[in-house]
């Protein structure tokens, strides 16, 4: 009865400097669910290029915030969005661009 989701609001791969645009209705499961969104980042994966098990490459997971249920539940998705882009731009120490949280 109890799963967690991994959603990449994003929505493709991103080889490029800063943040795409998210899709904000990736958020609506856990605007109806009610239940809490916990912001992660990833450094290290644009050192992994192809699939060699013998070659060792650290990826670092980050807890960045945690948003409560209850937050989330009363959230409209584009402003849940909008503060989950601006906590991972921070986190990441890419510039924060309103324009493409409308997205």
């Amino acid at each position: 009865d109890i799963c967690s989701i991994g959603l990449y609001p994003e929505g493709t791969r991103n080889r490029g400097e800063g943040l795409l645009p998210f899709h904000n209705a990736s958020l609506k499961i856990a605007t109806k669910a009610g239940v809490p969104v916990v912001v992660t980042s990833l450094k290290g994966t644009d050192k992994v290029r192809n699939f060699n098990p013998f070659v060792r490459k650290d990826i670092y997971i980050n807890v960045c915030k945690v948003f409560p249920a209850e937050e989330v539940k009363d959230a409209p998705t584009a402003g849940l969005s909008y503060d989950i882009r601006k906590v991972l731009c921070e986190d990441l120490g890419f510039p924060f661009d309103e324009d493409k949280s409308e997205e």
